[in-house]
C-alpha cells in the first residue's frame, strides 16, 4: 500500500484528511505533538479498534508518530528514514485564539516546520507533497470587484500574525521544491465548515472555525461586520488533499478549495436556519462602527481593510483539475450544526426556557 504521512491528525483538516486516504487506502503515518494528550484520544482509540467516527481501518493502517512543527530537522528525518513515505500532507499549524504579543511566537513554528518537514521529503524522494496553506496567502489586501486567482499573493507585511505565518510559509515550500524531484500541490480553504471526527466537544477550543462557530450559535455574535467570505466543507477540504494526490496534473497548482463568497450576514442567515430553536440573530455592524473600534482596538485595524469589499474567487483548478464538486453550503453548516450539538460543544436550549 501507498503510505502518507500527514501532520497535525489531531485537528479538525488533519483528521478528516486522515479518514479520507484510509478510506482510500493509503497506509497513514500521523504526526502527534502528545501521543497520551487527550486530544490524541481518539485517534489511539481507533488505532486499538475504537475506531468512533474515523474510517475503521485506522486499526490496522494508522501509525502513530511524535513530532511537532519545532521537533527539528533530526526527528523529521529520523521518521522519513524510519519508513518508506510516498507522500506527505503537511496539515499541521500553529493556532492562537487571540493576536500573539510577539507575532513570531506564531510565524517561527509555521515557517520553521514547514521547512523541515519539506527538507526531510525532498531528502527521503517523497513523490508529491500537498501543503494546507489558505486563500489568506492571496487576498489581502482586498480590492473591491477583483477576482482572485492562484497567481495572486497577499501582502504579508500589513496582515495579521497568521496571516503572515501562512504566507512566509508558503512562499518558503515553493522556493525549497525548485529543482528537487519532489512536487508540491497547495490547497487554499477559507472559512471551513462541516462535521467533525471528534466524539468530545472540547476539541472544538483547537480550531479558528469551531470557536467562531461556537460563538455563532451560543449568540455571542448579535451582530457581525460586513465582510465577504467563502465557506469550505472540511469534508471537501480533505478530498482536495487527497486528489491533489492522486490527479498527475495537480502538481506546481495553488488551488482554491471554496465556494463563491457569501456576505457574512448571509452565512449566519444558513446557521439559523439550520437550527432556528437556537434562535441565532443575524445583524451587520455598521461598517463606521468598525472604523472607530479600528482606531482603539489594534486587532480590529486589519478588519477595516476587508469590510464592505466584494470581490470572487477563482476556482477553475478545484473544478477542471481535481474535478471536485464542493457539498452545497447550506448542507455544510446544518451538518456542523448537528455535529456541535451532538458532541455537547454547543447546548441546546431546553424547552420553554427564555431566550
Amino acid at each position: 500500500m501507498p503510505t502518507v504521512l500527514i501532520t497535525g491528525v489531531t485537528g479538525y483538516v488533519g483528521s478528516w484528511c486522515t479518514h479520507v486516504a484510509l478510506e482510500a487506502g493509503y497506509d497513514v503515518v500521523g504526526t502527534v505533538r502528545d501521543l497520551q494528550s487527550s486530544k490524541t484520544k481518539f485517534l489511539r482509540d481507533a488505532t486499538e479498534g475504537k475506531s468512533g467516527k474515523l474510517s475503521s481501518k485506522a486499526a490496522k493502517h494508522l501509525c502513530l508518530v511524535t513530532a511537532d512543527l519545532l521537533s527539528g530537522q533530526d526527528t523529521w528525518d529520523e521518521i522519513f528514514a524510519s519508513r518508506r513515505i510516498d507522500y506527505v500532507m503537511h496539515t499541521a499549524s500553529p493556532y492562537f485564539s487571540k493576536e500573539p504579543e510577539d507575532e513570531n511566537d506564531m510565524i517561527r513554528p509555521a515557517v520553521e516546520g514547514t521547512e523541515s518537514v519539506l527538507k526531510a521529503s525532498i531528502k527521503h524522494g517523497v513523490k508529491r507533497f500537498v501543503y494546507t496553506s489558505t486563500v489568506g496567502t492571496m487576498w489581502f489586501p482586498l480590492i473591491s470587484g477583483k477576482i482572485y486567482t492562484e497567481s495572486d499573493w497577499s501582502n504579508f507585511e500589513i496582515k495579521s500574525a497568521y496571516g503572515k505565518s501562512k504566507t512566509l510559509a508558503e512562499q518558503l515550500a515553493w522556493e525549497l521544491v525548485k529543482g528537487s524531484s519532489t512536487e508540491l500541490v497547495t490547497i487554499h480553504p477559507m472559512f471551513i465548515t462541516g462535521p467533525t471526527l471528534y466524539t468530545d466537544g472540547s476539541l472544538i477550543n483547537g480550531f479558528e472555525s469551531g470557536e467562531l462557530v461556537v460563538k455563532i450559535m451560543t449568540k455571542k455574535m448579535p451582530v457581525v461586520p460586513n465582510i465577504k467570505m467563502g465557506l469550505s466543507d472540511v469534508r471537501d477540504v480533505a478530498c482536495a488533499h487527497l486528489l491533489a494526490l492522486e490527479k498527475p496534473n495537480a502538481f506546481d497548482h495553488r488551488i482554491i478549495c471554496s465556494t463563491k463568497t457569501y456576505w457574512f450576514v448571509e452565512i449566519i442567515d444558513m446557521f439559523a436556519k439550520a437550527k432556528p430553536e437556537l434562535k441565532i440573530p443575524v445583524k451587520t455592524l455598521p461598517s463606521c462602527f468598525v472604523w472607530i473600534f479600528s482606531l482603539c482596538m489594534p486587532p480590529m485595524r486589519n478588519m477595516r481593510k476587508i469590510v464592505d469589499k466584494d470581490y470572487l474567487l477563482d476556482t477553475t483548478a478545484l473544478r477542471q483539475i481535481l474535478e471536485l464538486t464542493l457539498t452545497p453550503e447550506q448542507e455544510t453548516v446544518s451538518d456542523m450544526v448537528e455535529d456541535f450539538i451532538k458532541i455537547g460543544a454547543v447546548p441546546m436550549p431546553e424547552a420553554g426556557a427564555k431566550r
